[in-house]
C-alpha cells in the first residue's frame, strides 16, 4: 500500500476555499450524540479526556470522534488490528497483496494453521512472525521459502502466484489482538501502545477541543486549536504502517 498524504486521509470540514486541505472534519456536538457507543476502538474514551483535558460532553461524543479515528489508524496504517478467526473459514487474501514468494496480510498474524495453493497444503514451506512470539512490525506477511535451484527435488516448487497470479491462495488462522467486546480496545498487553496513543492524539484533534500552546518570540503564550490531522501520530504509527512495493 502507497503511503497516504494526510488530504487523503480525510475530507475537509471547511470550505472550498479553505487553505486547510489537511483539517480534519470535526466531530459536530448534537443531541444524537450521546447514543453513540464505541465499536472496535484502539484507546478509551478516559485516554481521551485526558489528552484534550475536557470532559463536559457526553461519553456518546467521545465515542464518536474515538470510532471515526480508530478507522482513520485502519487507513493509514493500511491494516487493522482487531481479532479475526480464520480458523474455520479460510481467509482469501486480495491478489494485489501476492506476490512470488510474499503475501502481506490486512492484520498482525497470530497463529497459521494452513496454506494452500490451488488445494495443496505448503504450510511447511512458510515462515512468518507471530504477534505472540514476537513484537514485530513484519507480523503481517508470509514468506515462502523459495526453491534452491541447485536442488533438483525442488524444481516446480510451488509459489503463492502463477505468472498472471492466478493460482487460489487460502489461509486458516486467527489474525490481530484479543479483545473482550467490539465495545473495548484490545485488551492484550502486546497491543502496541503507540496505536493506542495515535489514536487518542486524532480522536482528540476531532474533537475539535484540543489546543496546543504556542509560544511568540516575545515570550507570550497563547492556545491555538488544533485542527490538523497530528504529525506526531502519524510517526507513531510508522512502525506499524504495512507498505507494499
Amino acid at each position: 500500500m502507497p503511503d497516504l498524504s494526510y488530504g487523503d486521509l480525510v475530507q475537509s470540514s471547511r470550505s472550498k476555499n479553505s487553505s486547510s486541505v489537511n483539517a480534519l472534519a470535526v466531530i459536530p456536538i448534537t443531541s444524537a450524540s450521546s447514543k453513540v457507543k464505541l465499536y472496535k476502538p484502539y484507546c478509551t474514551i478516559g485516554d481521551v479526556k485526558s489528552y484534550i483535558a475536557n470532559s463536559d460532553y457526553d461519553d456518546g461524543f467521545y465515542a464518536q470522534a474515538i470510532n471515526q479515528a480508530s478507522r482513520m489508524v485502519d487507513q493509514i496504517s493500511g491494516k487493522n488490528f482487531w481479532f479475526n478467526d480464520f480458523t474455520t473459514k479460510a481467509y482469501t487474501p486480495n491478489k494485489a497483496d501476492i506476490f512470488e514468494y510474499t503475501l502481506y496480510l490486512p492484520f498482525p498474524i497470530r497463529s497459521i494453521t494452513s496454506v494452500t495453493i490451488d488445494g495443496e497444503e505448503i504450510i511447511k514451506k512458510v515462515n512468518f512472525i507471530s504477534i505472540t512470539e514476537y513484537g514485530d512490525p513484519r507480523n503481517f506477511y508470509l514468506e515462502l521459502e523459495e526453491p534452491d535451484n541447485s536442488d533438483l527435488t525442488q524444481l516446480g516448487a510451488s509459489s503463492f502466484f502463477s505468472g498472471d497470479k492466478t493460482a487460489i491462495t487460502k489461509i486458516k488462522g486467527t489474525f490481530g489482538y484479543k479483545v473482550a467486546s467490539t465495545t473495548e480496545m484490545p485488551t492484550e498487553y502486546i497491543f502496541p501502545p503507540d496505536v493506542r496513543r495515535a489514536t487518542t492524539m486524532i480522536a482528540g484533534t476531532l474533537t475539535d477541543q484540543f489546543r496546543k500552546e504556542s509560544v511568540d518570540l516575545q515570550g507570550n503564550r497563547s492556545n491555538l486549536l488544533e485542527t490538523m490531522i497530528p504529525m506526531g501520530a502519524v510517526k507513531l504509527l510508522k512502525k506499524s504502517k504495512r507498505i507494499i512495493m
